[in-house]
């Protein structure tokens, strides 16, 4: 993947050579996924890196080659060349600690994630302004959390002389490990699954993006956390509190949302939700009905992206209330694919993870929250507005969009419904051995009807709102008490130009244009590399 970034980067100017390269790269690279076998590693001086290709690495990294050529298709058609080889370089990071075995590796994925998701956000097709600010509190957030990391990171490497990833949970029973320091990682992974009270970055952020940048970025970065909770703190108790949390706010939120991306964020938010819950199970079940879930979510999270990017490029639509009825055959099969898969319809691969989920909290307040996880996305649905809507809009699209729209429909289609013909198969059975299919089918119709009669009986007003996220709020508190002391401790007026602290003025009067109040969140930085300090002086 790489290679092909390179070399999109040297054929950048011809146009015919470009297009075919963005669009075959993902296909050789899926060719090299699957030919991939058992553990790779490779000495750097003292550090070992390891990569491992299991089947649940390899069914994750299948869907995400998916949604990249997917999202390259619909860059082509928007011309956004620039956007598509940063959102390459972001998907081959994507690999890196998906497939990485080792703490290092890991962490530089991460890293570089960082920095290209940053870049699309800030190349969105908003205002300037509005794409600096939201790039650079995105970026800020996820450098809060990169360092919270690398404590963890730096602990456990030090305590167990070894760089291979292990499971966290198990080491909180170790009185070598600091409890403090693993719950300061945990912390930061389930920021980056945008967890209440951090799903702000997600929300709010994502929306200042372009409609092709939207799609590298809502299938990306908190599909991976939740695979690295899978790899780090998989049946962690307290990660059913915060899947629970996430379900209840972030269901609420959709119900009321009008902004059609916040809303996909919002119910991709519910559905990591009941899947952050399954991971904290510990149950050898779990982990297959997790990551098969994951694997049919980000496909058909994929296919609804495009279906709402499509929209906001062909007739300007970003909200709920300017829905209505579209005059196009692929849009609308396309459609009705996703709902159907997100609203797990029976006999469908969703219907069977989620049903198998379900069945591992049955007897307890969880088993409930999986299933309201159900009600709150059908409810959130724009229902009314589509329907009532009686003009029919027509919808033109040029070839690469229809591409995109049509080859991951047939993806959701075929990995959706007919996943028993797939050569993946033998992942899924194991789901597939429900006792009672009768009972589920009826619950399932149960959550139809319950949600179907909330709909008609509520009368929604929708509108665009802003989702919480506790570390913007920490920076601008800071940033109060930074202009409260300023206020009361004015500068003096310098006699030379050349002293250094009027140079020192004249600088934080031109950063403070691009920071706008959010400088502050480096105090939080620095605090968190004086921890990092002090634990490896302490370790001498």
């Amino acid at each position: 993947m790489m290679f092909f970034i390179l070399l999109l980067l040297v054929i950048n100017r011809h146009s015919t050579l470009f297009k075919f390269v963005a669009l075959v790269s993902p296909i050789i690279s899926s060719i090299g996924l699957f030919l991939g076998q058992g553990r790779y590693s490779f000495e750097l001086y003292n550090l070992k890196l390891i990569w491992e290709f299991d089947d649940f690495n390899k069914l994750i990294g299948a869907a995400f080659l998916l949604v990249l050529l997917t999202a390259n298709s619909y860059a082509l058609g928007q011309k956004k060349y620039n956007e598509l080889i940063i959102g390459c370089a972001y998907g081959a990071a994507v690999f890196i600690s998906l497939l990485a075995q080792d703490f290092i590796s890991m962490f530089a994925g991460l890293e570089i994630m960082m920095v290209m998701s940053s870049m699309i956000i800030f190349s969105g097709n908003k205002t300037g302004f509005i794409s600096i600010n939201y790039a650079k509190k995105y970026f800020l957030t996820h450098l809060v959390t990169s360092n919270m990391i690398l404590i963890g990171i730096a602990h456990i490497m030090s305590t167990s002389n070894s760089s291979e990833i292990i499971l966290v949970t198990n080491l909180m029973e170790n009185p070598e490990y600091s409890h403090a320091i693993l719950y300061v990682m945990f912390t930061a992974m389930v920021i980056n699954i945008a967890a209440f009270p951090f799903s702000g970055w997600m929300v709010n952020y994502y929306k200042a993006a372009s409609a092709s940048g939207f799609l590298y970025l809502i299938n990306f970065t908190t599909k991976l956390g939740l695979m690295l909770l899978i790899k780090v703190f998989y049946g962690f108790e307290p990660l059913k509190y915060i899947g629970l949390t996430m379900i209840l706010y972030s269901g609420f939120k959709a119900i009321f949302e009008d902004n059609i991306f916040a809303l996909l964020c919002y119910l991709s938010i519910v559905a990591m939700g009941m899947m952050a819950i399954g991971i904290s199970s510990g149950n050898k079940s779990a982990l297959i009905g997790v990551t098969c879930y994951l694997f049919i979510h980000i496909i058909y999270k994929c296919l609804l992206s495009v279906v709402c990017a499509t929209l906001r490029d062909r007739k300007g639509i970003t909200l709920c209330l300017e829905l209505g009825k579209f005059k196009n055959t692929i849009l609308l099969i396309s459609a009705s694919i996703g709902i159907s898969l997100m609203t797990n319809i029976p006999f469908s691969l969703s219907f069977y993870n989620k049903a198998g989920l379900s069945h591992l909290f049955s007897g307890n307040f969880f088993y409930i929250a999986i299933l309201l996880s159900g009600v709150f996305t059908i409810i959130s649905f724009p229902w009314k507005e589509v329907i009532n809507h009686k003009k029919v809009i027509p919808l033109e699209m040029n070839i690469y969009n229809k591409f995109s729209l049509i080859f991951i429909s047939l993806a959701c289609f075929v990995t959706g419904f007919l996943w028993v013909f797939t050569p993946v198969s033998n992942i899924f059975y194991p789901l597939y051995e429900i006792n009672n299919y009768s009972y589920e089918v009826l619950k399932q119709l149960a959550i139809y009807g319950v949600s179907i009669i909330i709909v008609i009986s509520l009368n929604i007003t929708r509108k665009e709102s802003t989702s919480l996220n506790i570390l913007e709020i920490i920076g601008y508190g800071f940033a109060y008490l930074y202009h409260y002391w300023k206020k009361d401790n004015p500068p003096e007026s310098p006699k030379e130009n050349w002293r250094l602290d009027v140079l020192e003025e004249q600088l934080i009067k031109k950063l403070s244009i691009l920071h706008n109040q959010q400088t502050a969140i480096f105090m939080v930085i620095s605090l968190l590399i004086v921890m990092l300090a002090t634990l490896l002086i302490s370790l001498y």
